[in-house]
């Protein structure tokens, strides 16, 4: 049964839990701030099966909201997202690898990067753009920021390699489309991103795995909600980042995406919360 706007949203006010045995950071980091050489994104209990949530910010944004969905004593949950990168520096700067190291098989590795694939390919304060389309061109250039010669390719080329390292490992990718931004055409959201949508789908095909449209998702959720509440949900002035309730109602319609799938090994994992929190008991 689908609850008022109101209660579900009173219903999703999660209380503080732990990550990795440490209170969890809701808030998302400053656009490009550098990750302590500390954190490995190692699984709290490796003797569990992992879910990795790999993106930007957004990630880091409902991906704290989604963990609670899940049972502790059955899956370990590791939001491995990062501010401000895009598909290609989450790669060359090495937070992939640090990911990669703690994969193995039966994992699940969600994937979403797109927002910061649009910026420049190479300035001295975001080098962090990606080729458009999702084929094997390249440019090679001398990147103003790192100040080292760097090969670029495409955002689907990005896709593919996480794609690929994460079945060498016997794990299951799963690929997420970025989501929209808050921009509206009369009473329904603007279409926005949707390029980058559509790449995420052709590598999804390409390679054979599963592919959840949250850009069209969310796009609809926001329409359904309307203008007015949908601005409650957003960061003011912000139209990617949301409020809290905004990151966790993404969450919830995440993982109600994920359970559609049928074949993603989620449900055996969820919580109570998580089994409640489903328009529908699991199968």
């Amino acid at each position: 049964m689908k609850l008022p706007f109101q209660i579900m949203l009173s219903a999703l006010l999660l209380p503080p839990f732990t990550l990795h045995g440490q209170q969890a950071n809701t808030t998302p980091m400053r656009p490009m701030e550098p990750i302590p050489s500390n954190v490995t994104y190692a699984p709290a209990n490796s003797s569990l099966p992992t879910i990795f949530i790999v993106g930007d910010s957004t990630s880091v944004g409902w991906g704290p909201q989604f963990a609670p969905f899940f049972e502790t004593r059955k899956v370990n949950v590791v939001v491995a997202g990062a501010s401000g990168r895009s598909s290609r520096t989450y790669m060359t700067e090495g937070l992939w690898d640090r990911v990669r190291a703690h994969i193995h098989a039966h994992d699940v590795v969600l994937i979403q990067f797109g927002h910061n694939d649009s910026s420049g390919l190479n300035d001295p304060f975001r080098a962090r753009g990606t080729m458009k389309g999702i084929g094997d061109e390249t440019e090679e250039i001398d990147n103003q920021l790192t100040k080292k010669h760097e090969v670029v390719h495409s955002y689907g080329w990005y896709l593919r390699r996480y794609v690929q390292d994460t079945k060498a490992k016997g794990a299951v990718p799963v690929i997420l489309s970025l989501t929209p931004d808050n921009v509206w055409n009369g009473d329904k959201m603007a279409p926005s991103n949707v390029r980058f949508a559509g790449w995420a789908a052709d590598v999804a095909e390409q390679e054979h795995v599963n592919y959840v449209n949250i850009n069209a998702i969310l796009n609809d959720r926001y329409s359904k909600l309307g203008k007015e509440k949908t601005r409650e949900l957003f960061a003011t002035n912000d139209k990617i980042h949301l409020t809290k309730v905004g990151w966790q109602l993404n969450a919830l319609w995440i993982l109600e995406a994920l359970e559609r799938l049928g074949d993603t090994p989620v449900d055996r994992f969820l919580s109570v919360r998580g089994k409640e929190a489903l328009p529908v008991s699991p199968k």
